[in-house]
């Protein structure tokens, strides 16, 4: 998968885009914003205690910019301390366009990721 000169993702028209996040450690705690810019989730599952899956269909006009968030967030220790061996990863990748390299997030909290994408 590429990125334009602003950083976003370049997909084509109607591609599937799968965003998977995995966490390392329980609790998983990440929130997946809607996406903005048209299209909305086609599917949203948990396919696992600690890994989400969610599905979108690219816009079909060219040009068509949609994004969304997620926040990630990690559960203190009893002392508060945060266990810096925790991480979350993020895999984004396109039936068309292939795959990015991972995103890893590390603690402490709360970290608020946003994700671009611009169709072809």
């Amino acid at each position: 998968m590429n990125f334009d000169v602003n950083g976003r993702f370049v997909v084509v028209p109607n591609e599937q885009i799968t965003v998977v996040v995995s966490k390392a450690k329980d609790l998983y705690l990440a929130q997946i914003d809607p996406v903005m810019g048209g299209p909305s989730w086609q599917s949203q599952m948990m396919t696992g205690p600690l890994v989400e899956m969610r599905v979108v269909a690219a816009p079909s006009a060219s040009g068509a910019l949609f994004t969304f968030d997620i926040r990630f967030d990690f559960r203190p220790d009893g002392s508060g301390a945060h266990d810096l061996t925790d991480f979350y990863t993020v895999q984004i990748s396109g039936n068309a366009s292939g795959s990015a390299a991972p995103d890893t997030i590390t603690p402490p909290p709360i970290k608020i990721q946003g994700y671009a994408f611009v169709t072809s």
